[in-house]
């Protein structure tokens, strides 16, 4: 007995002691927890308010409240600390700022200043600036918070989701051929210094395209924004067939972009297909474009929701036109229409000569060389046309977005704008055929490698090829091929038969 005694004690014991330290860690875990809560709660309670944080901004820039239009404050933790990002724009230039929570500083800002009203000042600051040395700045008076939701922001939500100027009639034109005369229309109330045609003209524009008038349709959204720097109207409504999307121009109010869309459905059963070459017909017809004049890009049939559709893409001169046309019938389920100006810009004002965005002609210009140099072609007078030319910005970085097209292949460029030496970077490339593909012999795995590599500048022994395959898509035998050369990193098709290039896509290593 005194044996099994002695054991219980020893369990008894040993069992009250791990109870206790087991108790013990878990009051220490509870303590640990409080006091850090309490940290957490006093150092986010010592933070300055989100309306100091963008009055810092605003002090700083040089932009009185009033012109101010705040599209983000936010509380955010970065590099160890609390910090508030802050952007907003004024009628000629959009500002970024990180402002240290705890003390005010400004521990970065950016500005992308498009200057639309010439005789605005452009903006002292430089892009990408870093202020570690800026003073705290404590408040001296009250200054109440700023967001899109105080008034500050020139747009209001409707039912939720749609969007409207506020204080805006409508009085549109009967439906005619051509938009009103721009001397016609707008009420001084409704100009902004960033544009010389008013939201009531820019709608009025709009239904005067597609033949309608102000009490046919219902509208969803009208209001300024900025499309690459550029100040464009965008005004949105329906009507029980149809769904209308437009980009207006804030100054000159020709229409940038049309989007028509078909609400509800049309039934697929029955009819014989009206074919591809219809269907171009009918595309063109509603373009109003010769047939002689354009470049074809896309013509294909597809599938939507189970109905066979006709999808087409064509260039014109300055505009480019895409169509979604219903197999059977011959119904246009959707167009896009986008105009663009010989210089590049999807704009019928030119982007090019910005000064407020830093980009001249000439800047422009050597982009678009570059762009050609890296694609092998010899200039733009051989066969080339230019559908987008901008310089805008990628990650806080300024680049160059390029895009044209000749007799073969589509070309989008993304080019690194600062850098020096002559000829802009390429960041990333993508190139893709449209024309019919040559039905000529088969090629070997090692010759479709070979051509590959013909579009890196490099030999293939130079070359980290990762993957080659033979694969189909589209009923065609293709080479699937991945690999990298020291500076960029490559995908790749090229066809079986014929061993010519169907797609490329390259990106800069990082």
């Amino acid at each position: 007995m005194s044996i099994m005694n002695s054991i219980k004690t020893f369990v008894s014991g040993h069992k009250k002691a791990v109870i206790a330290a087991v108790s013990a860690i878990g009051a220490v875990a509870v303590v640990s927890g409080v006091v850090f809560a309490g940290y957490v709660i006093k150092e986010r309670s010592s933070l300055i308010g989100t309306g100091e944080a963008e009055r810092i901004a605003l002090l700083d820039s040089g932009v009185e409240l009033s012109n101010a239009r705040f599209t983000k404050t936010e509380l955010d933790f970065d590099d160890g600390g609390y910090v508030y990002e802050v952007e907003f724009y004024t009628d000629d230039c959009e500002y970024e700022y990180k402002v240290s929570a705890k003390d005010g500083r400004i521990l970065e800002k950016e500005t992308d200043g498009y200057r639309i009203n010439q005789s605005q000042p452009s903006p002292s600051q430089t892009a990408g600036e870093t202020l570690d040395n800026t003073p705290a700045f404590t408040a001296q008076e009250p200054w109440p918070a700023v967001s899109p939701d105080d008034g500050v922001n020139q747009s209001q939500e409707i039912n939720g989701s749609q969007e409207i100027e506020p204080a805006v009639t409508v009085s549109a034109p009967a439906a005619s051929d051509s938009a009103p005369a721009a001397d016609s229309s707008a009420s001084a109330g409704s100009q902004t210094a960033s544009s010389n045609v008013s939201l009531d003209y820019a709608k009025e524009v709009a239904l005067a395209d597609c033949g309608l008038t102000a009490g046919q349709v219902t509208f969803t959204k009208a209001k300024l924004d900025y499309d690459d720097g550029i100040a464009v109207y965008d005004v949105e409504f329906y009507t029980d067939d149809v769904k209308y999307e437009y980009e207006v121009a804030a100054q000159g109010g020709d229409i940038v972009k049309s989007e028509y869309k078909l609400r509800g459905s049309i039934s697929s059963s029955g009819g014989t297909a009206i074919g591809l070459d219809r269907a171009k017909e009918i595309a063109l017809a509603d373009s109003g474009e010769d047939a002689l004049s354009v470049v074809w890009t896309e013509t294909e049939t597809d599938y939507d929701d189970g109905v066979m559709v006709y999808e087409l893409e064509f260039y014109c001169n300055d505009n480019k036109h895409e169509y979604c046309i219903h197999s059977t019938s011959g119904v246009i389920l959707e167009r896009k229409h986008e105009r663009h100006s010989s210089s590049g810009s999807h704009h019928s004002h030119s982007s090019t000569n910005q000064t407020g965005t830093g980009v001249q002609s000439a800047d422009l210009e050597l982009a678009k060389s570059s762009a050609l140099l890296d694609a092998g072609l010899s200039s733009a007078g051989s066969g080339v046309s230019f559908t987008k030319a901008t310089l805008s910005r990628d990650d806080g970085r300024r680049v160059y977005e390029i895009e044209f097209y000749d007799s073969d292949y589509k070309y989008e460029y993304k080019l690194d704008a600062e850098a020096s030496g002559g000829i802009y970077p390429v960041i990333e490339a993508e190139y893709e055929r449209f024309s019919r593909l040559s039905n000529g012999s088969e090629i070997t795995y090692d010759q479709a490698k070979a051509i590959a590599a013909g579009y890196s500048g490099y030999s293939v022994s130079e070359l980290s090829f990762e993957e080659v395959e033979l694969d189909y898509d589209d009923g065609v035998r293709l080479y699937e091929i991945k690999f990298y050369s020291p500076e960029y990193e490559f995908e790749c098709e090229i066809s079986q038969n014929g061993g010519e290039l169907i797609s490329l896509e390259k990106e800069a290593l990082r």
